[in-house]
């Protein structure tokens, strides 16, 4: 499936208005551009991780259990192609789960639960990747060069929305960890 520019632009222009936001709507605006995502490509789901201040990624929000699934087994292993997106700041493509070799233990887990190709974006704020936004299908495909940019698109509008959150003191739970994985890397860099 190639992603229509004219409808990813319109599609983006309507969630720019997520980030106005106040207090306490994050993750309700987050779980509107997940849902967003997954509508606007078409495919079987959608889903965001971000990293802790330990650098362990956990689930922020899925639009369907199938991303869910993906996540949650990235999680338990630690491995998975929206780690290596976060960790290498690049988005990795999976064109088939089930021929894939990098993932033995996500093919054994989502294989059969209809997960057969993957793309994952990193989410970043402030340069730094602190999570990823992933887009799941049930079919092998080669991933076209609209759709890796498009939801790199959409990760840069999360990335926007977070940055507008910690400018603002916000005071919401991915907020106060986003704050402390930033102070982490920057004491890591000095």
């Amino acid at each position: 499936m190639s992603v229509d520019a004219a409808n990813l632009l319109a599609a983006i222009s309507r969630s720019v208005d997520a980030l106005a936001f106040t207090r306490g709507e994050l993750d309700a605006r987050l779980a509107e551009l997940v849902e967003t995502v997954a509508q606007v490509f078409g495919f079987l789901g959608a889903g965001i991780m971000m990293m802790n201040e330990s650098g362990q990624l956990y689930l922020i929000g899925t639009f369907d259990p199938t991303a869910g699934a993906l996540e949650l087994a990235q999680r338990e292993g630690g491995v998975g192609p929206g780690v290596q997106a976060t960790r290498l700041n690049r988005v990795v493509a999976v064109d088939d789960l089930n021929r894939d070799e990098r993932w033995p233990q996500l093919r054994e887990t989502l294989v059969p639960r209809g997960v057969r190709s993957l793309l994952c974006a990193p989410i970043r704020v402030h340069n730094r990747p602190v999570g990823n936004l992933n887009l799941v299908d049930g079919a092998p495909r080669e991933w076209t060069q609209s759709e890796r940019a498009g939801l790199t698109a959409y990760a840069g509008l999360i990335g926007a929305m977070l940055r507008i959150a910690l400018d603002g003191a916000h005071e919401d739970q991915l907020v106060l960890e986003l704050a402390k994985r930033l102070a982490t890397d920057a004491a890591d860099d000095s």
